[in-house]
C-alpha cells in the first residue's frame, strides 16, 4: 500500500507539469521594447526589423519552437524584407493568428521566406511565422 502512495506522490507533479501550456503570448508597443525584453535575443522576432516596427504581438511554443508575430511597419521602411527575405511561392500556414492571416491574405498574396520564417505583408499589418 505504501508503494502506491509513494508512486502517486512521485507521478502527480509530472502529470501536472505535462498539462501546463507552453504557448506564451507577448505584446510590445515597439521594437525597442521587444529588444529590451529579450524577444529578439531568444529568436522569437528577427533582429533585422526596422526601428519603426510597432504594435507587436508575438506567440511562441517553448516545446515545438513554433512562433508567430503580427506587427506594423510603415510602407517606407519595408526595405528590410527585400534585404533579408525572398519571395515564396509555397508556404505552410501559421498555427497562430489565423484570423489576421486570413484577413491579410484576402488583400494580398505577398509571401516571403525569411530564413526559417514565412512572412505575409499586408497593407497595414505583417504576419511572420515559423511553422
Amino acid at each position: 500500500m505504501r508503494s502506491r502512495k509513494t508512486t502517486l506522490q512521485l507521478l502527480a507533479p509530472l502529470l501536472l507539469a505535462s498539462c501546463t501550456d507552453t504557448v506564451i503570448s507577448e505584446n510590445y508597443s515597439d521594437i525597442k521594447e521587444a529588444r529590451e525584453s529579450g524577444a529578439i535575443a531568444r529568436g522569437w522576432l528577427p533582429d533585422w526589423l526596422p526601428p519603426s516596427t510597432t504594435n507587436i504581438t508575438e506567440k511562441h511554443d517553448l516545446d515545438t519552437n513554433r512562433s508567430a508575430s503580427v506587427f506594423k511597419i510603415p510602407l517606407a521602411d519595408r526595405k528590410a524584407f527585400a534585404d533579408f527575405c525572398k519571395p515564396a511561392k509555397k508556404y505552410v500556414p501559421p498555427i497562430y493568428f489565423l484570423a489576421e492571416f486570413r484577413a491579410i491574405n484576402r488583400e494580398t498574396d505577398n509571401f516571403f521566406l525569411c530564413d526559417d520564417q514565412f512572412a505575409l505583408l499586408g497593407k497595414q499589418k505583417i504576419i511572420m511565422w515559423r511553422p
